[in-house]
């Protein structure tokens, strides 16, 4: 686990980010949608990351992690609502500003294959970086690029070898190098371990820690996989049908889950003993339409405790302790964030309610 960073200040701040794809039907493919609806894909998602911290995202494929991760990084134009890096708004930057702030975000992928040239090899990969940032001769982008891939832990005698030529982890470790090429504060790494053998995942993983107590940096860490970001992660935010639904430190959340779907994960975990209670199948049901997704909390159609409020109204989110938030009617507290309920939305349910079972 990460040491606390409470009191750092606000690196990366998110205020109701929303990104709709519209729905088109192309030749021979058939959507699930009419002409005009949209595939809503992250919704009103207002999240906070301090300087230093790792914040898990964490969630079933078709969460909206990877669209979230892909705003962070100004690659998808938002529907609604802001990003903030170090308190400017990227969106609102002018061109050449944006491209000063898009050096200090990098991104880490699953798939290697996705940022770097298999015709290249590893030094030049990382030195055709290291020349667009402004390094100087080719003497000196190979020896920067030596120094970089020594320090993620990739063997010297490689380094004319291509990508292909690598082992997944190999492959990892240079795309790790070259997102740091351009000394960045803040890296989303989007599933950058679910491709690699478990003993190479935790050597990975022990490489991103290292890189965080070294250089200082920030982690927007995106997975599935709970032991992961159990590991990792300082806070985890729990992500349904392109919502966050609870987010919480990571200590807390796996101690005392407050939403249905959080603790559905939790129980379907085998990796995880965590909580005393034992193994659960994973949640019932699939993940519903995000073209037409549920009226009211969009998880009640799976969810066991599901109310007729749940039907009805869409959970406020709501801070029922310190450094926590929760939408989910079966739960209390103040708004997390008044201007959303000053806008009209939901409100919490009454705690004296009794539940009516789905």
């Amino acid at each position: 686990m990460t040491t606390t960073t409470a009191d750092a200040p606000a690196l990366l701040r998110t205020a109701g980010l929303t990104k709709h794809f519209p729905v088109r039907r192309a030749a021979g493919l058939r959507l699930r949608g009419e002409p005009g609806q949209v595939l809503r894909a992250v919704e009103g998602v207002t999240l906070e990351v301090r300087r230093g911290q790792t914040l898990g995202v964490v969630g079933e494929t078709g969460s909206g992690k990877s669209t979230l991760g892909r705003l962070l990084l100004r690659l998808e134009q938002p529907t609604a609502g802001e990003v903030y890096f170090e308190g400017e708004n990227i969106f609102t930057a002018s061109r050449g500003r944006s491209m000063q702030l898009r050096e200090r975000i990098q991104i880490i992928l699953q798939d290697p294959y996705s940022t770097l040239n298999p015709y290249r090899s590893v030094g030049v990969s990382i030195a055709e970086v290291l020349a667009v940032h402004g390094t100087s001769s080719g003497a000196e982008r190979r020896a920067e690029a030596e120094s970089l891939l020594a320090r993620v832990g990739f063997p010297a005698d490689l380094i004319d070898q291509r990508p292909g030529q690598l082992s997944g982890g190999g492959r990892q470790r240079v795309s790790i190098a070259r997102a740091l090429a351009v000394k960045p504060r803040l890296i989303v790494a989007d599933e950058p371990v679910s491709a690699l053998d478990v003993s190479v995942q935790a050597q990975v993983l022990n490489l991103f820690e290292q890189l965080r107590r070294d250089l200082g940096l920030t982690y927007v860490f995106i997975t599935h996989d709970l032991a992961v970001v159990h590991r990792l992660s300082e806070r985890i935010a729990v992500m349904y049908l392109g919502r966050v639904v609870e987010e919480a430190p990571t200590a807390e959340l796996f101690r005392r889950p407050l939403h249905p779907y959080t603790k559905a994960l939790l129980d379907a975990a085998p990796e995880l003993h965590l909580r005393k209670t034992s193994r659960q199948p994973a949640v019932g049901g699939d993940m519903p339409n995000p073209i037409s997704p549920p009226s009211g909390c969009v998880f009640h159609p799976r969810c066991p405790q599901a109310m007729d409020v749940c039907r009805r109204e869409v959970p406020l989110t709501i801070r029922p302790a310190a450094f926590r938030t929760v939408a989910c009617h079966l739960n209390t507290g103040p708004p997390a964030y008044p201007a959303q309920a000053a806008a009209g939305e939901a409100s919490p349910h009454p705690a004296d309610a009794s539940p009516s079972r789905s």
